[in-house]
């Protein structure tokens, strides 16, 4: 998909497409619809412009999988979060501002179909099978989402995975639909606002793997402590600081290669200022330590986790990430019985 990433911004460069996306964001900031929904229905008026004659692909079978009970899907605005809990996604095609689809697709789809049963019901044309999956899955309550139309810092991103959440983020400004969006970080990818989605979507879907959840909650709150630990001159290495930024904000794997991965980077770091090697490796020791404390620390020799078992490291993030969600589900109830 690499290679097609950036080819539609052109396409999405649209006056129409722009004021159906603002009725709909209208909508998901007045509360009156659940995020979902706005996700499916922004990628239709989105497909309608890329495939104008027609995008409705093979049938799918989307299965809902209910792992655990997740923190509530949130919609950041500019007035703050707004908590779905307790919000249905209803949405129907026909009341979708804009949308036209060709005569086989609406035939094909029916002439009452809600905008997620068409990602539960049928594949689309070159979107992948994990959006669809998304999308459904986030509908029902199963996915710990937070909507939002902006890009978040890295240590935003990093502050919401800590509380077992992650952003997707929908462009919706005119100027922002056709423009192409330029990763920091190798591979530095180009991707246009629809695929920017798409791969928001796709680290949703690692983010809420049954095996790595919890774990990479768990990792992400103790990385917070080491971030606020850490001060910014004594990450003089320019590509450690962009290392780092990555690991919290774009990495969705098990939390023991979170950590592999850490301290790869600072070794590799240290490599590259042969005069601050003493330096960065005390630090090391020290990142180490605010992450794994006393009991896992000691089991590793070095006092860099270089030797720590990787199944002990995955149940100690995993144990400390149902903690984590635990209170940010406690948080979520409260804030919806006092507003």
């Amino acid at each position: 998909m690499r290679g097609k990433q950036a080819q539609w911004g052109e396409l999405l460069d649209s006056d129409e497409l722009h004021a159906a996306i603002l009725s709909l964001l209208g909508k998901l900031q007045s509360a009156a619809l659940h995020p979902a929904d706005f996700a499916a229905a922004y990628i239709l008026l989105c497909m309608q412009c890329i495939f104008p004659h027609g995008f409705i692909g093979g049938k799918n079978s989307c299965k809902l999988v209910e792992a655990y009970a997740y923190p509530s899907s949130q919609v950041e605005s500019g007035c703050g979060s707004v908590h779905t809990n307790f919000m249905v996604a209803n949405l129907q095609l026909s009341d979708v501002e804009g949308l036209t689809l060709t005569p086989r697709d609406s035939a094909r789809l029916g002439s009452s179909c809600g905008v997620v049963d068409v990602f539960r019901r049928f594949q689309l044309k070159c979107i992948p099978l994990f959006v669809n999956d998304c999308i459904v899955h986030w509908a029902h309550g199963l996915r710990p989402l937070v909507l939002m139309t902006g890009m978040p810092s890295a240590v935003k991103l990093m502050e919401m995975q800590a509380q077992g959440r992650r952003c997707v983020t929908f462009f919706c400004a005119r100027d922002e639909l056709g423009r192409k969006w330029a990763d920091q970080y190798p591979p530095f990818d180009v991707k246009d606002s629809v695929h920017f989605a798409i791969h928001d979507m796709q680290h949703a879907e690692k983010f809420t793997c049954q095996e790595s959840y919890f774990g990479q909650v768990g990792f992400l709150d103790k990385m917070r402590a080491v971030h606020r630990w850490v001060p910014e001159a004594r990450l003089a290495d320019k590509q450690l600081r962009q290392d780092v930024g990555h690991l919290v904000s774009d990495m969705n794997t098990c939390a023991a290669h979170m950590v592999d991965f850490l301290r790869a980077r600072w070794h590799a770091s240290m490599t590259r200022q042969g005069k601050d090697v003493a330096l960065l490796s005390a630090d090391l020791a020290e990142v180490m330590y605010m992450l794994l404390g006393d009991d896992i620390s000691g089991q590793t020799g070095d006092g860099q986790g270089q030797h720590a078992d990787h199944a002990v490291l995955s149940q100690f993030f995993h144990a400390h990430g149902i903690h984590c969600v635990e209170v940010a589900m406690n948080y979520s109830m409260h804030h919806n019985e006092t507003s």
